[in-house]
Protein backbone atom coordinates (compact mmCIF):
# COMPACT_ATOMS: atom_id res chain seq x y z
CA UNK A 1 0.00 0.00 0.00
CA UNK A 2 1.40 3.38 -0.97
CA UNK A 3 1.95 6.15 1.52
CA UNK A 4 -0.88 8.20 0.00
CA UNK A 5 -3.34 5.34 0.38
CA UNK A 6 -2.27 4.74 3.98
CA UNK A 7 -2.89 8.41 4.82
CA UNK A 8 -6.34 8.35 3.16
CA UNK A 9 -7.28 5.13 4.98
CA UNK A 10 -6.23 6.58 8.34
CA UNK A 11 -8.15 9.79 7.68
CA UNK A 12 -11.26 7.80 6.85
CA UNK A 13 -11.02 5.84 10.08
CA UNK A 14 -10.56 9.07 12.05
CA UNK A 15 -13.64 10.67 10.45
CA UNK A 16 -15.66 7.57 11.21
CA UNK A 17 -14.65 7.67 14.88
CA UNK A 18 -15.57 11.36 15.10
CA UNK A 19 -18.97 10.68 13.53
CA UNK A 20 -19.67 7.88 16.02
CA UNK A 21 -18.73 10.14 18.94
CA UNK A 22 -20.99 12.96 17.65
CA UNK A 23 -23.95 10.62 17.15
CA UNK A 24 -23.46 9.04 20.55
CA UNK A 25 -23.35 12.46 22.18
CA UNK A 26 -26.51 13.56 20.31
CA UNK A 27 -28.52 10.49 21.25
CA UNK A 28 -27.29 10.61 24.84
CA UNK A 29 -28.35 14.27 25.14
CA UNK A 30 -31.74 13.58 23.54
CA UNK A 31 -32.31 10.63 25.86
CA UNK A 32 -31.31 12.74 28.84
CA UNK A 33 -33.67 15.52 27.80
CA UNK A 34 -36.49 13.05 27.25
CA UNK A 35 -35.95 11.51 30.67
CA UNK A 36 -35.87 14.97 32.24
CA UNK A 37 -39.11 15.86 30.47
CA UNK A 38 -40.78 12.73 31.75
CA UNK A 39 -39.91 13.67 35.33
CA UNK A 40 -42.80 16.09 35.70
CA UNK A 41 -45.95 16.60 37.74
CA UNK A 42 -48.85 18.31 35.97
CA UNK A 43 -51.58 19.87 38.09
CA UNK A 44 -54.47 22.29 37.69
CA UNK A 45 -55.50 24.98 40.14
CA UNK A 46 -58.57 27.15 40.58
CA UNK A 47 -59.40 30.23 42.59
CA UNK A 48 -62.69 32.02 43.30
CA UNK A 49 -63.34 35.48 44.73
CA UNK A 50 -66.84 36.58 45.75
CA UNK A 51 -67.50 40.27 45.31
CA UNK A 52 -70.46 42.67 45.15
CA UNK A 53 -70.92 44.37 41.73
CA UNK A 54 -70.38 48.10 41.61
CA UNK A 55 -72.33 48.86 38.41
CA UNK A 56 -76.00 48.48 37.44
CA UNK A 57 -77.03 48.67 33.77
CA UNK A 58 -80.74 49.43 33.31
CA UNK A 59 -82.26 49.02 29.83
CA UNK A 60 -85.10 51.53 29.41
CA UNK A 61 -87.40 51.83 26.40
CA UNK A 62 -90.06 54.16 25.08
CA UNK A 63 -92.49 52.71 22.52
CA UNK A 64 -94.77 55.21 20.78
CA UNK A 65 -97.45 54.53 18.18
CA UNK A 66 -99.22 56.95 15.82
CA UNK A 67 -100.90 57.07 12.43
CA UNK A 68 -97.82 58.58 10.80
CA UNK A 69 -94.12 57.94 11.26
CA UNK A 70 -93.61 61.66 11.93
CA UNK A 71 -96.11 61.71 14.79
CA UNK A 72 -94.73 58.49 16.30
CA UNK A 73 -91.20 59.90 16.22
CA UNK A 74 -92.33 63.24 17.70
CA UNK A 75 -94.16 61.60 20.60
CA UNK A 76 -91.26 59.28 21.26
CA UNK A 77 -88.77 62.16 21.21
CA UNK A 78 -90.85 64.16 23.69
CA UNK A 79 -91.10 61.22 26.11
CA UNK A 80 -87.42 60.43 25.81
CA UNK A 81 -86.49 64.05 26.52
CA UNK A 82 -88.58 63.88 29.71
CA UNK A 83 -86.83 60.64 30.69
CA UNK A 84 -83.39 62.18 30.27
CA UNK A 85 -84.49 65.14 32.40
CA UNK A 86 -85.81 62.87 35.17
CA UNK A 87 -82.67 60.72 35.14
CA UNK A 88 -80.53 63.84 35.39
CA UNK A 89 -82.59 65.06 38.37
CA UNK A 90 -81.98 61.67 40.01
CA UNK A 91 -78.23 62.12 39.57
CA UNK A 92 -77.84 59.52 36.83
CA UNK A 93 -75.77 61.01 34.01
CA UNK A 94 -74.29 57.96 32.26
CA UNK A 95 -77.01 57.30 29.69
CA UNK A 96 -76.47 55.93 26.16
CA UNK A 97 -78.78 55.18 23.24
CA UNK A 98 -78.62 51.49 22.35
CA UNK A 99 -81.29 51.19 19.67
CA UNK A 100 -83.73 53.35 17.73
CA UNK A 101 -86.24 52.26 15.13
CA UNK A 102 -89.44 53.30 13.36
CA UNK A 103 -91.44 50.42 11.91
CA UNK A 104 -94.85 50.18 10.25
CA UNK A 105 -97.76 48.50 12.03
CA UNK A 106 -99.64 46.08 9.80
CA UNK A 107 -103.18 44.77 10.08
CA UNK A 108 -104.94 42.09 8.07
CA UNK A 109 -108.13 43.26 6.31
CA UNK A 110 -110.61 41.52 4.07
CA UNK A 111 -111.51 42.90 0.65
CA UNK A 112 -113.83 41.95 -2.18
CA UNK A 113 -112.29 41.03 -5.54
CA UNK A 114 -113.63 39.56 -8.78
CA UNK A 115 -112.33 36.21 -7.55
CA UNK A 116 -114.04 36.55 -4.19
CA UNK A 117 -112.94 37.66 -0.74
CA UNK A 118 -109.28 37.74 0.17
CA UNK A 119 -107.11 39.11 2.97
CA UNK A 120 -104.24 41.50 2.65
CA UNK A 121 -102.03 43.40 5.08
CA UNK A 122 -102.22 47.17 5.22
CA UNK A 123 -100.28 49.75 7.19
CA UNK A 124 -102.46 51.18 9.96
CA UNK A 125 -99.80 53.15 11.79
CA UNK A 126 -96.16 53.39 12.84
CA UNK A 127 -94.23 52.39 15.94
CA UNK A 128 -91.16 54.29 17.20
CA UNK A 129 -88.93 52.49 19.69
CA UNK A 130 -86.04 54.10 21.54
CA UNK A 131 -83.91 51.92 23.81
CA UNK A 132 -81.40 53.51 26.19
CA UNK A 133 -79.02 52.17 28.81
CA UNK A 134 -78.56 53.93 32.14
CA UNK A 135 -75.44 53.03 34.13
CA UNK A 136 -75.43 53.76 37.84
CA UNK A 137 -74.47 52.35 41.22
CA UNK A 138 -76.39 49.19 42.16
CA UNK A 139 -78.12 50.98 45.03
CA UNK A 140 -79.43 53.55 42.51
CA UNK A 141 -80.97 51.02 40.11
CA UNK A 142 -84.42 51.43 41.65
CA UNK A 143 -84.05 55.20 41.50
CA UNK A 144 -83.21 54.96 37.78
CA UNK A 145 -86.33 52.87 37.11
CA UNK A 146 -88.58 55.26 39.04
CA UNK A 147 -87.13 58.28 37.23
CA UNK A 148 -87.51 56.64 33.82
CA UNK A 149 -91.14 55.69 34.44
CA UNK A 150 -91.87 59.16 35.77
CA UNK A 151 -90.46 60.58 32.54
CA UNK A 152 -92.63 58.40 30.32
CA UNK A 153 -90.86 55.07 29.87
CA UNK A 154 -93.31 52.26 29.17
CA UNK A 155 -90.86 49.36 29.09
CA UNK A 156 -87.97 48.26 31.31
CA UNK A 157 -86.23 45.39 29.54
CA UNK A 158 -83.61 44.25 32.03
CA UNK A 159 -81.16 45.11 34.78
CA UNK A 160 -77.63 43.73 34.75
CA UNK A 161 -75.10 43.98 37.57
CA UNK A 162 -71.48 44.12 36.49
CA UNK A 163 -68.01 44.90 37.77
CA UNK A 164 -66.20 48.04 36.68
CA UNK A 165 -62.91 47.52 34.86
CA UNK A 166 -60.73 48.31 37.88
CA UNK A 167 -62.75 46.19 40.31
CA UNK A 168 -62.88 43.30 37.84
CA UNK A 169 -59.11 43.34 37.29
CA UNK A 170 -58.38 43.44 41.02
CA UNK A 171 -60.81 40.60 41.73
CA UNK A 172 -59.39 38.52 38.90
CA UNK A 173 -55.83 39.08 40.13
CA UNK A 174 -56.85 37.81 43.57
CA UNK A 175 -58.59 34.77 42.03
CA UNK A 176 -55.56 34.04 39.85
CA UNK A 177 -53.25 34.23 42.86
CA UNK A 178 -55.48 31.71 44.64
CA UNK A 179 -55.42 29.45 41.59
CA UNK A 180 -51.60 29.43 41.46
CA UNK A 181 -51.38 28.65 45.18
CA UNK A 182 -53.99 25.90 44.78
CA UNK A 183 -51.97 24.29 42.00
CA UNK A 184 -48.74 24.61 44.01
CA UNK A 185 -50.32 22.95 47.04
CA UNK A 186 -51.47 20.02 44.91
CA UNK A 187 -47.99 19.59 43.43
CA UNK A 188 -46.39 19.71 46.89
CA UNK A 189 -48.72 16.99 48.18
CA UNK A 190 -47.97 14.73 45.20
CA UNK A 191 -44.22 15.32 45.49
CA UNK A 192 -44.28 14.65 49.22
CA UNK A 193 -46.16 11.38 48.81
CA UNK A 194 -43.64 10.23 46.20
CA UNK A 195 -40.61 11.28 48.23
CA UNK A 196 -39.58 13.98 45.77
CA UNK A 197 -37.50 16.60 47.57
CA UNK A 198 -37.56 19.51 45.14
CA UNK A 199 -39.86 20.58 42.28
CA UNK A 200 -39.91 23.68 40.09
CA UNK A 201 -42.40 24.99 37.50
CA UNK A 202 -41.44 24.61 33.83
CA UNK A 203 -44.74 25.43 32.12
CA UNK A 204 -47.73 27.54 33.17
CA UNK A 205 -51.01 28.00 31.27
CA UNK A 206 -53.73 30.45 32.31
CA UNK A 207 -57.27 29.55 31.27
CA UNK A 208 -59.29 32.28 29.51
CA UNK A 209 -61.28 34.56 31.78
CA UNK A 210 -64.87 35.70 31.25
CA UNK A 211 -66.16 38.61 33.38
CA UNK A 212 -69.25 37.83 35.48
CA UNK A 213 -72.59 39.44 34.65
CA UNK A 214 -75.75 39.01 36.70
CA UNK A 215 -78.79 39.67 34.52
CA UNK A 216 -82.24 40.26 35.99
CA UNK A 217 -84.94 40.12 33.29
CA UNK A 218 -87.74 42.60 33.87
CA UNK A 219 -89.65 43.02 30.59
CA UNK A 220 -92.46 45.04 32.17
CA UNK A 221 -94.72 47.01 29.83
CA UNK A 222 -97.18 49.80 30.51
CA UNK A 223 -95.64 50.57 33.89
CA UNK A 224 -97.71 52.83 36.14
CA UNK A 225 -96.39 56.04 37.62
CA UNK A 226 -94.34 54.96 40.64
CA UNK A 227 -95.73 55.39 44.12
CA UNK A 228 -93.86 57.48 46.72
CA UNK A 229 -92.20 54.27 47.93
CA UNK A 230 -89.02 53.80 45.83
CA UNK A 231 -88.31 50.63 43.91
CA UNK A 232 -85.84 48.54 45.93
CA UNK A 233 -83.29 46.46 44.01
CA UNK A 234 -80.22 44.94 45.65
CA UNK A 235 -77.57 42.92 43.81
CA UNK A 236 -76.19 39.62 45.01
CA UNK A 237 -72.49 38.76 45.07
CA UNK A 238 -70.87 37.44 41.92
CA UNK A 239 -68.02 34.97 41.66
CA UNK A 240 -64.84 35.85 39.81
CA UNK A 241 -62.91 32.70 38.99
CA UNK A 242 -59.51 31.87 37.52
CA UNK A 243 -57.86 28.60 36.51
CA UNK A 244 -54.28 27.57 35.72
CA UNK A 245 -52.40 24.48 34.61
CA UNK A 246 -48.81 24.14 35.83
CA UNK A 247 -46.17 21.55 34.99
CA UNK A 248 -43.55 21.01 37.69
CA UNK A 249 -40.24 19.20 37.00
CA UNK A 250 -38.05 17.32 39.43
CA UNK A 251 -34.61 15.67 39.31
Amino acid sequence: MSMTNKIGFAAGILLGVIAVIVLATFFTTSLSEQQAFNKTIEVSGSGVVKITPDEAHVMIAVVSEALTAKDAAATNSENMTNIFDELEKAGIADVKTRQYSITPIYEWVEEETLEGKRQKSVIVGYRATNLIEAVCKPEDAGKAIDAAVMGGANRIDSITFQLSDSLRENAYSDALSKAVKNAGNKADVVAGELGIVSIYPVKISVVDYYPPIVRIPVAVEALPVPTPAPTLITPSEVEVSASVRIVYAFQ
